[in-house]
């Protein structure tokens, strides 16, 4: 298995430090359907969950961001950008077989993710982060509520079915 460090990786279209955030959130399961990923973690519901942020532009709040870390020639690159708020079901995310075209569409705003396709097997790192992350560019001194992420649960990626518990 690949080593990983967050706090080294390459952050792309989020908030710059977001590596060096405190993990306040474990990642509880993860589910590729063939439709889509399922990614649970303990914050997500519950009297502890992480709390609604309305971003700039917003309506409604914004719960949080789920992310993808990939190693693309020896250097780990993470964005999160599948933006969650309450109630909007895990299915939402793409199927895993569109993620590199539907998540990052855009080289300028993506780097490598947007360019580099992912393979059958390849170990990518999942996790979640409160608030808003997408084209966002504060810093946990500036964060406008709450500023965490979750662990980062390293799994293979797959256009088929797997479920990972933790």
């Amino acid at each position: 298995m690949q080593s990983f460090n967050i706090r080294t990786a390459k952050f792309w279209d989020n908030p710059p430090d977001t590596g060096s955030w405190p993990i306040g959130a474990k990642i509880t399961s993860i589910e590729f359907t063939g439709f889509s990923m399922r990614v649970d973690f303990d914050r997500r519901e519950g009297p502890n969950r992480w709390p609604d942020v309305v971003p700039p532009g917003w309506v409604g709040g914004l719960q949080y961001t789920l992310g993808i870390c990939r190693n693309i020639a020896g250097e780990w690159h993470c964005s999160a950008v599948v933006q969650f708020w309450n109630g909007r079901s895990l299915d939402d995310t793409a199927p895993a077989s569109r993620f590199w075209r539907e998540w990052w569409y855009d080289s300028a705003r993506w780097g490598p993710l947007a360019s580099v396709r992912p393979e059958e097997g390849e170990t990518m790192g999942v996790f979640v982060a409160s608030g808003d992350l997408r084209q966002r560019f504060f810093t946990q001194n500036t964060c406008p509520r709450v500023c965490e992420i979750s662990n980062v649960a390293l799994v293979p990626f797959t256009t088929g079915y797997a479920k990972y518990e933790y």
